[in-house]
């Protein structure tokens, strides 16, 4: 009987997966208990015909550790959950079957579990293709990111979330395939290999998808292929592995809001970097405003608190801080060098240009408060001089008439004395104000021209793609940071090479002006 034969054609499109979904993580008997999968394994036993605890080492093993790794992760984002692991067990066994039949009784054992372990890994890379897979906790929270170069998601870990963007892109997942394949490969099996250079050359090269030296075992490979591609062409499997898929409420409006900001800038409901958008491309990440959970919130008719949205939002892993807890950022709209700015190094220019326009007004106040203590100064000495000069002359007069009045000379002498001193003190005072009105410091207003405070929250470069965004727009000119900087380091822990990798990214995108820091002087 043809292989399949008992799986009839159906019209039914195949199911991908939904990012609001949540994965199990389950042991790999139970993801190859379905009645399809049983059926492959006992057809690939039957046909390799090897010594029973032969294949449970060699084979049994390497198909577990395969299915424990890529779960229920499909091929492609838009193939059906489970294909990356159904399509690696069909192709392997196609190829031993297509193998076994030409070979008929000269089988080389070795020779056979190259292709085969090659044939079944071959796609592997593609776990982390255009997608990242989250980590999470029953109701949905994020937890970690999944990297499968840290080896598989245990089940342990409890459960995952499927995003499309972020992970490797198709060119590199190719390339990873063989790192990948090495690390689920059982040590017995990848030895056994590794002693024939010929076999390891023949395994890697396949992995590789090379053909040069290998031109015959390729044939194989390429047979088995061609037989997979006509056997999905013309059926589809449903799945019946028992993995709990839910909808987590804890979490469902804020994959609800994602999903509705996804859509919105795609279809540019919501602008991306205008005076008006609540959408902003920023030196850090990308800044969400609040208003547009409100807004949602506004067009959505299960909740009529924004903060529950946000806070779910949170809980997805974008922004997530500590305790979970959403962090508001503030920004302002400002341009603090006057004009835009059009070089990658326009942050640089930019301070330059504030710092010195700063230290000008500082100096100038500087002279203002010199030049008003001189004038004080001056004005006491003068004051000073015409003080004593009136005092002497008045005296003079008083001590001329003093036998015609009962003023003596010294009390003249004291009377004028206060009349200067008087004269003096008004001056000084009149310098002091001066001297105080003179602007001493900078504030930060004064320094960018401060024009309208937005509030929002940030979420770093490395999920835009979960935002639908096809490109990465520049950065934008207008939104000044006004908060601390160290708060970034909260919203960028789930990523720890985010600032290494910021800069790269700014190479690579070439925007038009880089966000100013102002830092918190309070």
């Amino acid at each position: 009987m043809p292989i399949f034969k008992t799986i009839k054609k159906v019209a039914k499109k195949p199911k991908s997966f939904e990012e609001n979904s949540l994965f199990q993580i389950v042991p790999p008997e139970q993801l190859l208990s379905s009645l399809h999968r049983e059926k492959m394994l006992n057809d690939i036993r039957a046909i390799v015909d090897a010594p029973k605890d032969h294949f449970s080492i060699l084979y049994h093993h390497l198909i577990s550790r395969f299915a424990e790794f890529v779960q229920i992760l499909p091929t492609s984002n838009e193939d059906k959950l489970g294909s990356l692991l159904d399509y690696g067990l069909m192709r392997g066994l196609f190829v031993v079957q297509e193998f076994k039949k030409d070979q008929d009784k000269k089988i080389d054992p070795r020779i056979m579990y190259v292709l085969f372990s090659a044939t079944l890994l071959f796609d592997v890379g593609f776990a982390a293709g255009n997608r990242s897979v989250m980590i999470s906790d029953k109701k949905g929270a994020y937890i970690k990111q999944w990297w499968p170069h840290k080896g598989a998601m245990t089940v342990e870990d409890g459960y995952y979330k499927i995003r499309r963007g972020g992970g490797y892109p198709p060119w590199l997942s190719r390339h990873v395939a063989v790192l990948l394949a090495r690390q689920i490969m059982p040590e017995p099996g990848f030895s056994w290999i590794a002693k024939d250079s010929y076999a390891l050359n023949a395994w890697i090269a396949l992995l590789n998808n090379e053909q040069i030296g290998i031109e015959e075992l390729r044939l194989y490979f390429d047979r088995a292929s061609e037989m997979l591609e006509e056997f999905n062409l013309e059926h589809d499997i449903t799945l019946s592995e028992n993995v709990e898929i839910t909808v987590p409420p804890e979490t469902e409006l804020g994959e609800e809001f994602l999903k509705w900001l996804q859509e919105n800038i795609q279809n540019e409901k919501i602008t991306v970097n205008k005076k008006d958008s609540y959408v902003h491309i920023v030196s850090e990440g990308i800044f969400i405003d609040t208003e547009l959970f409100k807004l949602f919130v506004s067009e959505n008719p299960k909740t009529l608190n924004w903060k529950t949205v946000l806070n779910q939002f949170n809980l997805l892993g974008l922004n997530t801080t500590e305790n979970n807890a959403a962090k508001i950022t503030k920004y302002v709209y400002a341009n603090p060098t006057g004009k835009t700015a059009t070089t990658m190094f326009s942050l640089k220019s930019a301070l330059a240009a504030v710092h010195s326009k700063e230290s000008s007004f500082k100096s100038e106040a500087h002279a203002k408060v010199t030049g008003a203590q001189a004038k004080t100064e001056t004005i006491a000495a003068i004051t000073k001089k015409e003080a004593q000069q009136t005092t002497a002359a008045k005296q003079e007069t008083v001590t001329a008439k003093a036998a015609a009045t009962v003023v003596t000379g010294e009390a003249a002498k004291t009377f004028f004395a206060k009349e200067a001193a008087k004269e003096v003190a008004t001056k000084a005072q009149e310098a002091t104000l001066q001297t105080q009105t003179a602007p001493l410091t900078v504030t930060d207003e004064q320094r960018i021209g401060l024009s309208g405070v937005r509030e929002g929250i940030v979420i770093p470069y490395i999920p835009i793609v979960f935002l639908g965004a096809a490109y990465l727009p520049p950065v934008d000119t207008n939104m000044i940071y006004a908060g601390q900087a160290s708060q970034f380091r909260d919203t960028t822990s789930n990523y720890p090479d985010i600032r290494e990798l910021f800069s790269e990214l700014r190479d690579s995108i070439h925007p038009s002006d880089v966000i100013t820091f102002i830092p918190d002087r309070s």
